[in-house]
């Protein structure tokens, strides 16, 4: 109510009475904020209200003017506001409940003769109380609105078509492809405000990033890596939770102390890095429910307190089907994320990486991004080299194509690369490593390697060479 003004004070003053609250400062603010001029919706005047609480003892021993204002700079939105009235008159009806079934413990127990009519007045009670209790747990599951009763919102973006504030961002890609050294560039941009690459959007607001490391070393991998990329460090953050006597990256499981580290730092990003290691002990990763339920409170912490997530994650091991399919885990991980973008190295030059879009339910999907990773004394850091007419599919394909690359290829490969040698010799070689002959043949088929007699020698042995370009 502090912060939501006049329609949300008018929503809750429906729904919840000043003798609901437990605490009498709490009674005390409901009552100030019910009486307070709210005209508009841009939240009480906290200092009237301050005013109005002056002579109350019970509000001065919280803090009085202070204890209001970290109330309203402590609550992140208004738009839970009718969940958590809900709350205090459900934990009021349970109150009435507990008093009315000790009523009767107390009439039945006396020595005197019970009366009758109160006994069955309070039963009546206890049973209203108990249908009041299960009812509205009921009703407050399910919410319908009109349309025309929600007011349409722009979307904020962070960084355009690629993070926007409120929502999920996926960011996908093979092992070792530089994802999470993409996410230290723009880490490093945000904590200064910089300008994003390549013309791809405005410079935004200097802001505060937290990273979640499941994998990376903070001191041997991450700070170097900011160091590199010009990072403001006294913005960024790496966020661990207290294990016994350790520390370990928090994972969704503990979404309270997530929730506590973006209370208290409320930052513009948060990067998890990656997925896999931010799931719950013992999480299947291809189970759809289990997707949704992971990320789903992510996605309302990041709505709540408008901060952009940005969520590093592995490609599968399967080449088949669209690019979006290649997204590991369940398919629930994309369909939960508004945008998923995607790296992989460009099929023309091999030392350059296309970051792409994937998917985008917000916006059209921005066009491709190319860069290097160059060395900084001895510490990768992006080099953006330009922008590129290619989609996902043709970065992908070519990515396909390299890991489905056997080992019976591998070896075939590796093993004609000086020129032609005998089949009996790679024969040989191969049963030493385990590559059946069946493999070997279907690899000599996929490579198109030839076989022929060696030129010159009666009966001489049949040998293979890789094909001439």
């Amino acid at each position: 109510m502090l912060i939501g003004g006049g329609q949300v004070v008018e929503q809750i003053r429906k729904s919840i009475l000043a003798a609901m609250f437990t605490e009498p400062a709490h009674e005390a603010i409901f009552v100030a904020c019910c009486e307070a001029p709210n005209a508009d919706d841009a939240g009480l005047d906290t200092s009237m209200l301050a005013s109005a609480l002056s002579g109350d003892a019970s509000v001065a021993a919280l803090g009085g003017p202070q204890y209001l204002a970290r109330l309203a700079e402590q609550v992140g939105s208004a738009a839970n506001a009718n969940h958590y009235a809900n709350k205090v008159r459900r934990a009021w009806q349970r109150r009435q409940l507990a008093l009315c079934a000790e009523g009767i413990c107390f009439a039945v127990a006396s020595d005197d003769e019970p009366d009758s009519e109160d006994i069955l007045r309070m039963g009546d009670e206890v049973r209203a109380l108990c249908g009041e209790v299960a009812s509205g747990k009921h009703r407050s599951r399910l919410r319908m609105t009109s349309l025309a009763d929600i007011t349409p919102e722009r979307v904020r973006w962070l960084w355009p078509s690629r993070l926007a504030h409120g929502e999920i961002t996926l960011l996908n890609a093979e092992p070792g492809v530089s994802k999470s050294i993409l996410s230290v560039d723009i880490a490093a941009r945000l904590s200064h405000g910089d300008a994003w690459p390549l013309g791809t959007g405005d410079a935004p607001e200097r802001g505060r990033v937290l990273i979640i490391a499941g994998e990376d070393c903070p001191s041997r991998t991450i700070r170097p890596r900011l160091d590199a990329a010009g990072a403001d460090l006294d913005m960024v953050d790496i966020v661990d939770v207290r294990d016994g006597d350790e520390h370990r990256p928090p994972d969704l499981g503990d979404l309270p102390e997530i929730r506590e580290a973006v209370e208290r730092k409320r930052p513009q990003l948060l990067i998890i890095d990656p997925l896999a290691a931010a799931m719950p002990g013992g999480t299947d990763m291809t189970d759809a429910v289990t997707a949704r339920r992971a990320l789903s409170p992510l996605s309302r912490l990041a709505r709540e307190y408008d901060f952009a997530a940005l969520i590093v994650h592995h490609n599968r091991k399967s080449a088949d089907g669209l690019a979006l399919h290649r997204v590991s885990g369940s398919a629930q991980f994309a369909a939960t994320a508004r945008i998923v973008l995607g790296l992989a190295p460009d099929p023309d030059d091999d030392e350059q990486v296309g970051l792409f879009g994937l998917k985008n339910n917000l916006a059209r999907v921005p066009e491709t991004l190319l860069y290097r990773v160059v060395d900084a004394g001895g510490v990768p850091r992006i080099e953006w080299t330009g922008t590129d007419d290619r989609k996902a599919d043709a970065f992908f394909g070519a990515a396909a194509r390299n890991s489905c690359e056997t080992p019976a290829i591998a070896f075939l490969r590796e093993s004609l690369a000086n020129g032609p040698r005998p089949a009996s010799e790679i024969e040989s070689k191969a049963a030493e490593l385990d590559i059946s002959k069946s493999q070997l043949r279907t690899a000599k088929g996929r490579l198109g390697v030839a076989s022929k007699r060696q030129a010159g020698v009666t009966n001489g042995p049949w040998l293979w060479s890789m094909p001439t370009k």
